[in-house]
């Protein structure tokens, strides 16, 4: 597939519907909106950096597969925003990278894929995590702002963070220590609620070898800190993800 950049200046509005079947770039001041009414389907990559945006009055589908990545690498590549008033329903990917990269909502996300925030996301619409999404970092809440999760055969997804605090989350499969592990506290999750004998990190279950509590991500939420032995999580080299499982407290 060729890959598309933009440069400069504003985009064509997305009057109806619009599929993006290969990569483009937002990029360089770059500004790209969904008119209301319109639905653009992403079946592969919008990339957005360098100062650009992209705003949604309309429809986004991103299906499984797709993506949208508000990318930087540096202070001078950042500045990106997406800006929803409309309606995303995600079973793909977005990231939100650092360096001043906001997300915005004012309209509907529903998120069926996965979501990572090392920036800043702003919620004052509806946020529903479905029981298949994965979310990674928080998400804010504002006026009357509502988030909702939920489960799947009394299965409750949560937000982790392996080793808080650090960025990317790399972990040395060679290592013979520990891995934190933060289970993130939010206004709709008690981590105090978690039975900590229970849980088990990594392909390979490793158990806890002692927890506490305390708020990693300064957000005012209690977090829950736990603590795994490497070479017994299972986690080898090329993994791209670490799973922890657990049960509630009866």
């Amino acid at each position: 597939m060729v890959e598309t950049t933009f440069l400069g200046g504003s985009w064509v509005p997305v009057t109806n519907t619009c599929t993006i079947a290969s990569k483009i770039t937002i990029n360089g001041g770059n500004s790209l909106t969904v008119s209301q009414g319109a639905t653009l389907e992403i079946l592969d990559e919008i990339a957005i950096a360098y100062q650009s945006s992209l705003t949604n009055n309309g429809d986004i589908n991103i299906v499984s597969g797709g993506h949208i990545g508000l990318n930087s690498f540096d202070n001078t590549s950042g500045n990106n925003m997406l800006t929803n008033n409309g309606n995303i329903i995600n079973s793909g990917s977005i990231r939100i990278s650092a360096y001043g990269n906001i997300l915005t909502n004012f309209g509907s996300i529903t998120n069926f894929g996965s979501i990572t925030n090392f920036g800043s996301i702003t919620n004052f619409g509806t946020f529903n995590n479905a029981c298949e999404g994965s979310l990674i970092g928080t998400i804010p809440t504002s006026g009357n702002s509502v988030i909702q999760e939920e489960s799947c055969n009394n299965t409750i997804q949560v937000n982790i963070d392996i080793k808080p605090g650090s960025f990317p989350n790399s972990i040395n499969t060679n290592s013979m220590g520990v891995v934190p592990v933060s289970i993130l506290g939010s206004n709709s999750f008690d981590v105090t609620q978690v039975d900590v004998t229970t849980l088990a990190f990594g392909p390979d279950g490793a158990s806890s070898t002692h927890s506490a509590y305390e708020d990693v991500n300064g957000d005012e939420f209690v977090d829950l800190v736990s603590h795994y032995v490497q070479k017994e999580t299972g986690i080898a080299c090329g993994d791209t993800e670490a799973t922890l499982t657990g049960q509630l407290n009866d």
